[in-house]
């Protein structure tokens, strides 16, 4: 009988031990595959709903400059993970304004909000991208001044969007190996802007820089951004 009671712990001493290893290895393993640059712990949900973006976002407001610099209270802001540029706006707007989708420019006779990119100052090439509260987008690429080519597409953009009782929410996402092959790595310009329409025939224009321009116009090197490493400077 003492023979066995001892074999018994000996056996079960082996299966603890087992048990060890292989937890020691299962849980090296998991943290392996959920290294903070493959899958962050806050990776980002593609849904419209904000609660897992920080607190505190990038931007707070937009201003209108050409209406006595209102400020909106526009939220933005972008992250970047697993290869991807993450972004939303969140938008205050009781007056929402959206036209049926006959083509991509009806886009245009609404409200919106916009993004446009470009890999240098004097907008040789610039891509842009124009997203109404129902998730419809307007895309083109266009060199100043104004020269647009509307056959263009992002080809790796993703929108999710949603209509609150305040305004709206959208929340996207592209590749940088987009980004890339358009000539934007980690440093491009960053235009961010809201078309706010009301009323019958009235729009206010509203942008995270101030233009150097009398009249609204956001497609000009004034209303840029540069941005490096994908951050402010």
């Amino acid at each position: 009988m003492a023979l066995h009671l001892v074999n018994i712990k000996k056996n079960s001493f082996i299966v603890l031990l087992l048990i060890a290893v292989l937890s020691f290895l299962l849980k090296g393993r998991q943290l392996f595959f959920k290294a903070p640059d493959t899958f962050p712990q806050n990776h980002i949900k593609l849904n419209a709903y904000i609660e897992d973006w920080p607190s505190s976002p990038l931007i707070s407001s937009l201003t209108a400059p050409w209406k006595n610099h209102l400020q909106d209270g526009t939220k933005f802001d972008y992250k970047v993970a697993n290869d991807f540029l993450y972004f939303y706006f969140e938008v205050i707007d009781t007056t929402l304004i959206t036209p049926p989708l006959k083509d991509e420019i009806s886009i245009a006779q609404g409200d919106r909000v916009e993004l446009f990119f470009s890999a240098n100052k004097d907008l040789e090439n610039y891509y842009c991208i124009e997203i109404s509260p129902k998730g419809y987008v307007l895309d083109y690429q266009a060199s100043y001044y104004r020269k647009f080519e509307r056959t263009w597409n992002c080809k790796s953009l993703n929108i999710a969007s949603r209509i609150t009782q305040n305004g709206f929410i959208i929340e996207g996402q592209l590749s940088l190996r987009e980004l890339n092959t358009l000539g934007m790595g980690s440093s491009l310009y960053l235009g961010l802007f809201r078309a706010d329409f009301y009323e019958s025939n009235k729009t206010d224009w509203y942008s995270w820089v101030i233009p150097n321009s009398k009249k609204p116009d956001f497609h000009i090197p004034s209303a840029f951004q540069a941005i490096e490493d994908l951050k402010t400077k």
